[in-house]
C-alpha cells in the first residue's frame, strides 16, 4: 500500500515537471461533453508519460481562452483508473494547461489522426463529473 502511494506521488511529481516545463500561458478551465474517449492502455507512466486521449464538445470556458467547439485533452496515466468513471455523453469540467510538446504523442482513429498537425497540445490537470 505505501509501495504503491509512494510511486503514485512520484509519478505526479514527473508528471508535474514535464507538464510545468511545457506550460505556455495559464490553465484553461471548461465544461464540456465526452465524445470519445481512447482505448485504456495496460501501460503506465514512467520512463516516458503515457496518455489517454478524450475528446470534448466544449460547452462554456470558465478561465483561459479556447475558441473551438472541439478540444481533444491528453489525460496522463498514472494508475490507469483516471478516467474509470467516465464515459461518453458524461458532462465533466476539466482544467488542462497549453503546450507546446507532449513528450509521449498519442494517436487514436477517430480522436486525433496521425497527419494532424498540432499547434497546442491540452495536458489535462484535473477532470471532474459537472452537476
Amino acid at each position: 500500500m505505501i509501495k504503491n502511494l509512494c510511486l503514485i506521488i512520484f509519478m505526479f511529481v514527473i508528471s508535474a515537471n514535464f507538464i510545468s516545463g511545457q506550460e505556455t500561458k495559464g490553465n484553461i478551465v471548461f465544461t464540456g461533453i465526452v465524445m470519445a474517449i481512447s482505448p485504456s492502455e495496460p501501460i503506465l507512466s514512467g520512463d516516458i508519460p503515457s496518455y489517454r486521449l478524450v475528446k470534448y464538445k466544449v460547452e462554456k470556458v470558465y478561465s483561459g481562452r479556447y475558441e473551438k467547439r472541439e478540444i481533444v485533452v491528453d489525460h496522463l496515466v498514472l494508475t490507469g483508473e483516471e478516467l474509470k468513471n467516465i464515459k461518453v455523453g458524461d458532462k465533466v469540467k476539466v482544467v488542462v494547461c497549453k503546450s507546446k510538446s507532449i513528450d509521449a504523442r498519442l494517436d487514436v482513429e477517430g480522436i486525433r489522426s496521425k497527419s494532424e498537425i498540432i499547434k497546442f497540445y491540452y495536458i489535462a490537470k484535473s477532470i471532474s463529473e459537472f452537476s
